[in-house]
């Protein structure tokens, strides 16, 4: 499906130079006085097909325009004030397509123009057309061409779009391999999983991992059921929102060891007691927010002031529909916690300078020394890469997108590098590692060993009974 997705984009590519040359004299009058012109890039009976204009099997893969007042629906249809230019553009142009990239959503205005979101920008006729794209007998998408603007970086054209809609995702695979193959060794490793700060890591991780499954799941299902499709991003939602919540609760609980100078060993019983407690917090809130949000998302039409979610929508990608669900139910949670963070972080870093005449405090420091640089270097690892992705969020450019999604990407790489390839956590899993191969060997030695023993004493017992045989045979001569 990538492969062919790729194709496609470079074929769009083509088309949009190629059809250029073949159908200009579709375009038509071009003087729009008084009129809110239009463009189609085929003639009215032709959609996209190929390489060139073709009349479709039956007339639901005509396009027929939706109108759009900003990004709500109008009723216009085709009347006298609505004048329709035919042909692609005579520029070098790039085709965004929302049933492939959702990002790629865009809206024809009741004045003609084309207002793309992506890149805040409105679209004169003259810069943009758009048509039917034939997929196969039975479905058509609608897509757009828009024309490039050498002295604008808001788009880089395919190179742009293969490496956002398709590199990206690869290099998340690799992410979630390392994030599980971490998950794993915390589990595995029974020194690891029973602490309270390793019970709260395999908590992290767990969270990330599912997070970053489905969002790799949502790159390849496109046409979810409204139901499963409401649901998958109910879970994408709270899984996402809780990998912030867990940092939040390491950063919490590195600060309240020393801030209370809390001793390295705690009974079985008040550590289990505070994972749980933590535990209702890390993933009660993101559950919380998350039924929340689908409450709203469901409410009757008539709830009209509220700011809906969106995660069924047109462009059916089971997330937020608009920026701005996307800042009140998603960004708006994070920005409190990592502020929060750096409260954690800031206080931690007075109560060090604070330790150097306290030796009780040097003490306490000297404990959590290696957890707290690696929560330190976990809070820059996610806290950069949330600040990349709100300012490319913010900015739009396809450019901005691309160096965030790299670093979003690295992410599990990065944390798998400081969870499992940290001094400690190695040693311990290469003693793992030999422990479990001395057993292994060990039991195919005892097993052998057994199966010597058994041959042995078959052997003896047959020799017996030869011996027995062969002398009652003696006798009776």
């Amino acid at each position: 499906m990538a492969i062919r997705r790729v194709l496609l984009l470079l074929w769009l590519q083509y088309f949009a130079t190629f059809v250029t040359s073949m159908e200009n004299d579709f375009n038509g009058n071009d003087n729009c006085e008084g009129f809110s012109c239009i463009r189609k890039c085929c003639p009215d009976d032709k959609f996209i097909n190929i390489t060139t204009c073709d009349v479709p099997p039956d007339k639901s893969h005509l396009w027929t325009p939706t109108f759009y007042d900003g990004t709500v629906p109008t009723l216009m249809g085709k009347s006298p004030n609505v004048k329709y230019l035919y042909g692609v553009m005579n520029c070098e142009a790039y085709p965004i397509q929302p049933h492939i990239n959702a990002d790629d959503i865009f809206y024809l205005q009741t004045t003609g123009k084309l207002y793309v979101p992506l890149y805040g920008r409105y679209y004169d006729p003259d810069t943009y057309c758009i048509d039917k794209l034939y997929v196969n007998e039975d479905n058509s998408e609608e897509i757009a061409l828009l024309c490039f603007e050498e002295e604008s970086l808001t788009h880089a054209g395919v190179p742009c779009l293969i490496v956002k809609n398709y590199v990206y995702p690869v290099l998340l695979l690799v992410s979630w391999i390392f994030l599980f193959i971490a998950l794993i060794v915390y589990v595995w490793i029974a020194e690891l999983r029973t602490k309270l700060h390793g019970r709260c890591q395999i908590s992290f991780l767990s969270s990330m991992v599912i997070g970053y499954a489905l969002v790799l799941i949502s790159y390849v299902a496109l046409d979810m059921p409204a139901i499963l499709c409401s649901f998958f991003a109910f879970l994408k939602h709270i899984n996402l929102l809780a990998s912030f919540f867990w940092l939040n609760v390491m950063c919490f609980d590195i600060w309240k060891s020393l801030k209370s100078m809390r001793p390295a060993a705690e009974s079985n019983h008040k550590s289990r007691s505070r994972f749980y407690l933590y535990s209702f917090y890390a993933w009660g809130c993101p559950i919380f927010i998350g039924i929340v949000s689908e409450v709203i998302d469901n409410l009757p039409n008539t709830f009209t002031h509220l700011i809906r979610p969106g995660f069924v929508n047109e462009m059916h990608t089971c997330w937020f529909g608009s920026n701005k669900a996307m800042w009140l139910y998603f960004y708006m949670f994070v920005l409190i916690l990592v502020i929060c963070n750096i409260f954690f972080f800031s206080h931690v870093i007075y109560i060090i300078f604070k330790s150097e005449n306290n030796q009780q405090l040097q003490a306490a420091r000297s404990r959590n020394r290696d957890r707290l640089w690696l929560y330190v270097r976990i809070f820059l690892v996610m806290g950069i890469s949330w600040i990349t992705e709100v300012i490319s969020f913010s900015e739009g450019s396809c450019m901005g997108w691309i160096v965030t999604d790299i670093i979003n990407a690295l992410q599990g790489v990065i944390i798998f590098v400081l969870f499992v390839c940290k001094k400690g956590t190695r040693s311990k899993v290469i003693k793992k590692a030999k422990m479990s191969s001395f057993a292994t060997s060990s039991r195919r030695l005892l097993n052998y060993s057994r199966r010597s023993q058994m041959t042995s004493s078959m052997n003896v017992t047959i020799t017996t009974q030869y011996t027995d045989a062969s002398s009652s045979i003696d006798q009776t001569k």
